[in-house]
């Protein structure tokens, strides 16, 4: 059986990396076609505690020889949600450890890991694709005719490049805002995600972009980087003709309030 995954995104990493580890005793062949001059998604990204497992079962990754300059997660707080209680630590079981990572950074290191077959290459016809299972990953769509819109309060996102060290906290932090909330990723400096780890998500709809940046810029330490405006959709079809799958952003995006994208 053949199953073969188009991008090579967070999504698109992570599927083939699970298909070549959990099917290796299948008699599964692997492939996964991307093209190079498509760069993955720039904001650094977080897991719950599943993906590190297959990154050691799979590659051998561990905390000591980190070229990839994941940060260890133990946790998410929240800052500010409630009236009762300032924080709230969502506390991981103490012997698991879940990780945020750069998906530059990422990409590179599972593509070349030799796992699976890699193809670089413009698919410009998924369905001419000689394969027996297909996972579309290739993405936000270009045409939204087939998708639902999905109802969440924030529909823009300021991303920043923090002046404080973020790489000493083991937990991703998500802070109530008076225009929505943020979500600082703790990133190693020297990693590219660094200058868009600290977001300041809101709805473009309320808020304009200068007071959401006035306000970003008084409560946090940053420099603005750059802007994001975006979608909240679901595909109406997950699967098209009993063969092409969509994942990742072709099948779903929804801003979380906490950093557990890559495990959905």
């Amino acid at each position: 059986m053949k199953v073969s995954i188009v991008g090579a995104g967070n999504a698109g990493v992570f599927t083939a990396l699970y298909y070549a580890w959990y099917g290796k005793n299948l008699n599964l062949e692997v492939d996964l076609i991307y093209n190079p001059e498509i760069l993955p998604e720039r904001v650094g990204q977080a897991t719950l505690l599943d993906p590190p497992k297959i990154l050691w079962n799979a590659l051998g990754f561990n905390w000591y020889n980190n070229n990839i300059n994941a940060t260890m997660k133990s946790g998410i707080l929240y800052e500010g949600w409630g009236q009762v209680n300032d924080k709230v630590f969502h506390a991981f079981p103490a012997d698991g450890m879940a990780m945020h990572y750069c998906p530059w950074e990422m990409q590179k290191h599972v593509l070349d890991s030799g796992v699976f077959k890699v193809v670089e290459g413009e698919v410009d016809d998924i369905n001419s694709i000689d394969s027996d299972l297909i996972f579309d990953c290739r993405g936000k769509p270009d045409d939204y005719s087939e998708y639902e819109e999905l109802i969440n309060p924030i529909n823009a996102c300021i991303l920043g490049k923090p002046k404080w060290n973020v790489s000493e906290a083991f937990w991703s932090r998500h802070v109530a805002t008076p225009d929505g909330w943020t979500f600082v990723i703790p990133t190693h400096p020297q990693s590219p995600s660094h200058d868009y780890c600290v977001g300041y998500c809101y709805n473009s709809n309320i808020t304009s972009k200068e007071d959401a940046q006035s306000n970003f810029s008084e409560m946090f330490d940053v420099q603005v980087k750059h802007h994001v405006n975006f979608k909240n959709y679901v595909a109406k079809n997950a699967v098209v003709d009993d063969r092409i799958v969509l994942n990742g952003n072709r099948l779903f995006f929804l801003d979380p309030l906490e950093s557990s994208s890559t495990q959905t």
